[in-house]
């Protein structure tokens, strides 16, 4: 789903919102850098984060204790990402770049963060740690 999600973000210009978005953080926080991402950037930071999310999933499959527990927080971002974008669809009054894909990282993460808290798919028996 971060794929699709990624790749909505590229085609939007999800990458022209981060200077307004991290001036936010920055005015809320006072530490925290503004980002203005190039398409390029933005592009290379989404590729890498696919392929990093693709490797904890394949290890997951694998029932690596470390991926497991990554793929946890990972859903968590995933949910709290998805939010943020349908959120700001909601508060702007108009799509904002994301929040359609934003849809499913809230019902898969949700899904995989149910599924986690019945215990269901979470043992690592058998497994080598690495």
């Amino acid at each position: 789903m971060q794929a699709a999600h990624s790749v909505e973000e590229c085609l939007t210009g999800f990458w022209k919102w981060f200077p307004v978005l991290t001036a936010g953080v920055h005015r809320l926080v006072g530490f925290s850098p503004v980002i203005t991402p190039s398409r390029g950037q933005f592009i290379t930071v989404n590729f890498i984060i696919v392929m990093a999310l693709s490797t904890v999933g394949a290890f997951s499959y694998r029932r690596r204790r470390w991926a497991l527990r990554a793929a946890l927080v990972i859903a968590i971002a995933e949910v709290i990402n998805g939010v943020y974008h349908v959120g700001a669809t909601v508060i702007l009054g108009r799509y904002f770049p994301g929040a359609i894909s934003g849809v499913g990282l809230i019902i898969i993460g949700s899904l995989y963060l149910m599924a986690r808290a019945t215990g269901d798919g979470t043992s690592t028996a058998g497994t080598s740690m690495p």
